[in-house]
């Protein structure tokens, strides 16, 4: 089974990055910079950066790694703005996962689409927690704007599809029917940004029903670091 796991972690990961390399030849430059930076920009927070507010702002995106792109914006700060970069500490860290759905990195993706972006945060955020980064991801749609490139953020407790609960989703009701065609929306479409693996793609189909237990021996066993 471990063997199992980790092959399709490398298939995931391939296929994952395949669909933003697709998504950003979609796209044009101001585009391609909002999608290239929108993880750093939420694993860090620094008054030089867009979506900086004051507060206890939940920051780090659990196995966050900059790649080449985010590595390059982070350099140009330190070198020509003096900003030091400090890494938020390992391990749990407030964002679980950063994701697009809809028609980014599909056949409807054009280069006037917009970005809806998944923020998934830890159960254990507190209320006045959920609100700065609700703000601070309020602040970015901002900056995305003025660059002329449109982006909604919904923030979404790693534990609510599980709990079957509804209530709204970014300052709209989202009831019973609308929760479940969401739900199939977002495991059709996502694609990964930063954070932890999409579970639910690593589970075989015929052991969908044991979902849970499977996910929960594998955590406790150390073989996912998926949701």
């Amino acid at each position: 089974m471990y063997l199992y796991i980790e092959t399709l972690k490398q298939r995931l990961d391939a296929i994952n990055q395949l669909r933003v390399d697709r998504a950003l030849a979609a796209m044009g430059p101001a585009f391609q910079q909002v999608y290239s930076l929108l993880p750093t920009l939420l694993h860090y927070h620094h008054p030089l950066m867009p979506g900086y507010l004051d507060g206890n702002v939940p920051k780090g995106i659990c196995l966050y790694t900059p790649d080449e792109t985010q590595r390059h914006y982070l350099n140009e700060l330190e070198l020509y703005r003096g900003m030091s970069v400090q890494d938020p500490p390992k391990g749990e860290l407030p964002i679980t996962g950063v994701y697009t759905m809809g028609s980014t990195s599909s056949v409807g993706q054009s280069c006037s689409s917009d970005l809806d972006i998944w923020v998934c945060h830890q159960s254990w955020l507190d209320s006045e927690e959920r609100q700065l980064l609700q703000r601070k991801c309020s602040l970015l749609e901002n900056w995305a704007a003025s660059l002329g490139v449109e982006v909604s953020f919904f923030l979404i407790d790693e534990n609510r599809f599980r709990h079957n609960e509804s209530g709204s989703l970014g300052g709209e009701d989202c009831g019973s029917t609308q929760h479940i065609l969401l739900l199939d929306e977002f495991y059709r479409t996502a694609v990964r940004l930063a954070g932890k693996r999409i579970l639910w793609n690593m589970v075989p189909w015929r052991r969908r029903r044991a979902l849970r237990r499977l996910c929960d021996d594998a955590l406790r066993a150390g073989r996912a670091d998926a949701k």
